[in-house]
């Protein structure tokens, strides 16, 4: 699951749609721990990301839970990550129908601490839903199997208050940080705000604001956006007075813009990538010119459908690699250091590329009685032989269509070379690579 920026939904079946299939990882690369040889293998524990002016490190994975994680959530204020496990002994009839129904866990993760505890409610299936609340201590749940089963469920005190709010009335779930409440629309002309603790206050809210979007609060106010019924560019803002809960209006400056483009957008979002999943950096992606590291690829989607989330203050990320829930923590880096690092990078990747094109080459010539390709058409010659056609992103073949027992020093003689920074790796006739400094 991504963390976006507010839907204009708050039903639990649009807005909190936590059904997650299991990924498989690639190799981490990052940039501590080098190591290389001619197996084309790089393994490394740490991974930068932002640009030259800002730039965090990624700590190594933790890894949180194993077996079939189906959904997966932090708390607004970043103390917990919640998550479901089918429990083990029903894991084999996923292979028969899916995980709507089937008997789970349901669990808090404790980041400071590490430490595991079970939530305890009862008999909870693939079709309980569970939404961190604000004060980061409460829950709200919801089994869409068993109507009614529903309410608030404390995890400090494990005491649970039930309640019987229309869910597809809601207006606003209380899962911002410091908020406590739920906001049901009860009649055209009021709303419900629900306490954790059950109580219930109603309020007075004219008939022509269709919806609410919680903005903020402060000791005195809470304060919501709304549109107009009927005309969705009338906005308005909601103030309401903590102390007597009186709700005042004002009408926003007319603009075609929605409320996602009012608030601010987070810097950091897990987005598929082409086969990939992906931690990008809005910021590095918007720097023009010296960009350092604007994404850091987290998983291979392959086949599945994946996702990641990301904590409310943008220093966590949990993602599924091969079925086990790992979380890794973002800490403010030295750019310098980081762009260091990222040269470092980017040289071992080129020798990397460069060592396996030329491998292919090899092959072709040894399929070729020894011959090299040409130049013409050099890319489809060598991609069957090839485990990525990316490989060739970037490589410059220079090397011409004549038998390699031919060549007086194939150890000496070039054949191609793919740039990186700073300098080049040189594919020779016999196939090894050699990296020089631009002069």
């Amino acid at each position: 699951m991504c963390r976006a920026k507010n839907s204009s939904s708050y039903s639990l079946n649009s807005g909190y749609n936590w059904a997650v299939k299991t990924t498989s990882c690639v190799a981490r690369l990052g940039v501590v721990g080098l190591m290389f040889a001619y197996n084309p293998v790089f393994v490394y524990s740490q991974d930068f990301i932002g640009s030259p002016s800002s730039v965090k490190l990624l700590l190594p994975a933790t890894a949180v839970a194993s077996g079939r994680v189906i959904n997966f959530s932090f708390s607004p204020q970043s103390t917990y990550l919640f998550y479901s496990r089918i429990l083990p002994s029903e894991e084999l009839k996923l292979l028969k129908k899916d995980n709507s129904n089937l008997p789970t866990k349901m669990y808090t993760y404790t980041l400071k601490s590490g430490v595991t505890r079970e939530i305890q409610l009862d008999n909870p299936r693939g079709t309980l839903q569970v939404i961190p609340m604000g004060d980061d201590v409460t829950v709200f749940f919801a089994d869409e199997g068993r109507k009614g089963y529903q309410g608030f469920y404390n995890l400090a005190t494990k005491k649970i208050v039930f309640t019987t709010i229309a869910l597809e009335n809601t207006l606003s779930f209380g899962e911002q940080p410091g908020f406590n409440w739920l906001l049901t629309r009860i009649s055209p002309e009021s709303v419900m705000m629900t306490f954790f603790d059950g109580r219930q206050v109603p309020l007075g809210l004219s008939n022509d604001i269709q919806y609410l979007e919680r903005k903020k609060q402060d000791a005195t106010n809470i304060y919501m956006y709304g549109y107009k019924v009927g005309d969705s560019s009338v906005k308005y803002e909601v103030t309401i007075r903590k102390s007597d809960f009186a709700v005042r209006k004002k009408i926003l400056p007319k603009s075609p813009l929605s409320f996602d483009a009012l608030m601010p957008d987070p810097q950091y979002s897990v987005v598929v990538r082409g086969d990939k999943v992906t931690l990008t950096d809005s910021n590095a992606l918007q720097v023009k010119g010296n960009v350092l590291l604007p994404f850091v690829d987290l998983c291979l989607k392959r086949s599945f459908e994946s996702s990641g989330v990301l904590s409310s203050d943008e220093r966590f990320v949990a993602y599924l690699d091969g079925g086990s829930l790992l979380m890794r923590e973002l800490v403010p880096s030295d750019p310098k250091l980081a762009m260091d690092a990222a040269r470092a990078r980017e040289k071992a990747k080129a020798i990397q590329d460069a060592k396996m094109v030329g491998t292919g080459i090899m092959i072709y010539s040894a399929d070729a009685d020894d011959v090299l390709p040409s130049a013409d058409d050099f890319n489809s010659k060598i991609e069957p032989y090839l485990k990525n056609r990316d490989l060739l992103d970037g490589f410059t073949y220079t090397g011409k269509a004549e038998n390699l027992a031919n060549l007086k020093d194939p150890a000496g003689t070039e054949i191609g070379f793919k740039s990186g920074p700073g300098g080049r790796a040189i594919v020779y006739a016999d196939g090894h690579v050699v990296w020089k400094d631009d002069k």
